[in-house]
């Protein structure tokens, strides 16, 4: 007696699997981010005539948590061109020492926004380093004081020197659609070298600040060999950066970027100083890689 049960066709086992996975591969291709990137589009320099706004920043700077000090930025006008200027102050105890290290950047633009001279400078306990720069048709003189020690160099430049302030304005006039790559080469004022940088799009996140959750567009690129993610408004403002090495900045009203410098961050010489390092001068940490 045969049951009334009807046993499937082996057959329609098959074609069951085939259905599920093509399924599969279609909400895959629906749901699942591309494993391929999209070629990355050039920025133009020649915009910022356009982009670039005053603007006073502070940042706090963080390792692993812990306050290191602060980072502050200024852009405004200098008719008939615009200015940039930066300073960052960290205060470390290295091996029950305290040591303090300053950097300090500033650039200034013609009418056109393009690089007319700059000086950029790091002091570290008695070691003080000093480069002074001036743009000309077709290259760049610089002065290099180390110490008591003074360099005179020029280099031929394809192009004006483009910083880094320059790169969250630009690509605020973009499309920043979780994806988009964008390439600008970037010019290192340490190393003397333009390079370039290719920034990928991530998406909008709610990032913690100190005045609440905000929607920021965050972006990745490579800097000196370690990813670095950046948060910003549609306006290029930056509110946060991480690096892969427990360093950070956030940032924060003047009063809170300043405080606690008392509480300083205890540096192992062996193995964090480097990362502080890549923090300070990432070009020349980027330079010391090279064979």
């Amino acid at each position: 007696m045969t049951s009334g049960r009807t046993r499937a066709h082996p057959g329609w086992h098959v074609l069951g699997v085939l259905l599920v996975m093509t399924w599969l591969l279609v909400m895959g291709t629906m749901f699942v981010s591309q494993d391929h990137p999209q070629e990355a589009v050039d920025l133009d320099p020649s915009s910022l005539t356009h982009v670039l706004e005053q603007s006073d920043t502070w940042m706090g700077v963080y390792f692993h948590g812990r306050k290191l000090g602060f980072f502050h930025a200024q852009l405004g006008p200098r008719p008939p061109g615009f200015f940039y200027r930066q300073q960052a102050h960290l205060a470390l105890r290295i091996a029950g020492k305290q040591q303090k290290i300053n950097t300090r950047l500033s650039v200034r633009l013609d009418a056109g926004r393009a690089v007319e001279d700059f000086d950029f400078s790091v002091q570290a306990g008695e070691l003080s380093v000093q480069v002074e720069g001036q743009v000309y048709d077709g290259g760049l003189r610089v002065e290099l004081r180390l110490g008591k020690e003074t360099i005179q160099r020029q280099w031929a430049l394809a192009r004006p020197p483009v910083f880094d302030f320059a790169l969250t304005p630009l690509l605020a006039r973009q499309d920043l659609s979780p994806g988009s790559r964008y390439r600008l080469p970037l010019f290192d004022p340490q190393t003397m070298r333009h390079r370039p940088v290719v920034v990928e799009v991530i998406g909008t996140e709610a990032l913690a600040t100190e005045g609440g959750l905000v929607p920021a567009i965050r972006i990745r690129r490579q800097l000196a060999g370690q990813q670095v993610d950046t948060w910003m408004d549609a306006r290029g403002k930056v509110w946060q950066e991480n690096y892969q090495l427990g360093l950070s900045m956030r940032l924060e009203s003047e009063a809170t970027a300043r405080a606690g410098m008392a509480d300083l961050a205890t540096i192992d010489i062996g193995q964090d100083m480097g990362e502080v390092m890549r923090l300070l001068a990432p070009g020349l940490s980027a330079e010391r890689k090279q064979p």
